[in-house]
């Protein structure tokens, strides 16, 4: 009797143990698995491999080795100290390289992810998509006269002007003319509410029923305006302001508030000899922005930006080599510094003109700056 239990004890367990081996051979999960880890390795080296792309669009996958233009500017990331605040710079590439077109500066207006560069009379339209920035689409303008000056709305409405074209404004696809040239506005630029602007000859130009009317308001008599800026709340004169003694120029800004009173200059001391640069000195003024940190202005001669605190105090300057990495100097090539446009998030982005790499010609480069 106790050899059949034995038996039937040894038979139970052998048989146990073979249909736990049998379920250890079938692993189809385990398979599924050992399919997949390929897959999430891949994905970590391509995350590793955007990492290692040189600090140009950190956030996206740009791969300058990909492009097959290789002639075209390459940029990279920058930084920077003016005193307490750091500044840095990113590269945005555009997704096809946009070469300049005839003497246009490299004028641009950021609202969201839509990017509008000014190509004398032609508005053109990018998105950004977190890479770089792709075209859309051409805007013509109007047929006579070419455009120097853009200026944009709070809203997004981008204004459009110069010497004898139309005044015209862009929103929503629509392109509407504001006012016919040459006999209207000329060279206006728009305050940020859209209600008025102010022109080179420091008229304040009103938006009304019927049109627009100009009325006396900044004296320019004893300067030489090269450009005018609006912010929220101020009105910059960007000029020519007068002789020293040694027979060189004062250049800088007169700022103004927004119902004309005069406040203070954004120049280098009017006793400074004029020789070596000095922390405030500014060339021709081709563009002034507001933050809440003070104030940038546009150095046309010197390649380069100014930075002021709020209350129009130095901070210093930093130049398109800084900045950007141009290798090139003021007296080979003038990269036509111009306003950058404030983005919605607070960072600013400038458009300046660059040589290509194979020196087939210029092109528009674009950067991202923050910290000021």
């Amino acid at each position: 009797m106790k050899k059949i239990l034995a038996f039937f004890v040894i038979a139970t367990l052998c048989l146990t143990a073979f249909i736990g081996c049998g379920k250890k051979t079938e692993q189809p999960d385990n398979n599924q698995v050992e399919t997949q880890k390929p897959q999430t390795t891949s994905q970590e080296s391509d995350a590793k491999q955007q990492q290692s792309i040189p600090d140009t669009t950190p956030e996206s996958g740009y791969d300058p080795a990909e492009d097959e233009d290789t002639g075209r500017f390459f940029g990279g990331s920058f930084s920077e100290t003016l005193g307490s605040l750091t500044i840095k710079s990113e590269w945005i590439p555009f997704e096809v390289s946009q070469p300049r077109e005839g003497k246009s500066d490299a004028l641009i207006a950021v609202y969201g992810d839509a990017y509008f560069l000014l190509m004398e009379s032609v508005l053109k339209q990018y998105k950004f998509d977190g890479t770089c920035l792709v075209f859309e689409k051409d805007i013509p303008l109007a047929e006579k006269g070419t455009y120097d000056i853009l200026s944009q709305g709070d809203d997004g409405t981008i204004y459009l002007s110069g010497a004898s074209a139309d005044l015209v404004s862009f929103k929503d696809g629509e392109l509407t003319v504001l006012a016919e040239g040459p006999r209207g506005p000329r060279r206006v630029f728009m305050h940020p509410s859209g209600e008025w602007g102010v022109n080179r000859s420091g008229k304040k130009v009103v938006r009304g029923d019927n049109g627009f009317t100009e009325e006396e308001f900044l004296s320019t008599e004893d300067i030489t305006v090269t450009n005018v800026s609006i912010s929220k709340n101020h009105i910059f004169i960007e000029a020519w302001l007068e002789k020293r003694e040694n027979g060189t120029s004062l250049c800088g800004v007169q700022v103004y508030d927004l119902d004309g009173n005069y406040i203070t200059r954004l120049c280098e001391d009017e006793d400074y000899d004029g020789i070596d640069r000095a922390p405030g000195e500014v060339g021709p003024p081709s563009g002034v922005v507001e933050t809440s940190n003070g104030f940038i202005v546009c150095d046309y001669n010197f390649n380069s930006y100014v930075f002021y605190s709020p209350n129009g105090e130095p901070l210093g300057s930093l130049s398109t080599v800084d900045l950007f990495g141009l290798d090139h100097q003021s007296w080979r090539f003038n990269n036509q510094v111009r306003s950058p446009s404030l983005a919605p998030d607070g960072s600013l982005i400038f458009g300046v003109i660059a040589p290509r790499a194979d020196e087939e010609g210029d092109e528009i480069i674009v950067y991202r700056i923050t910290g000021f």
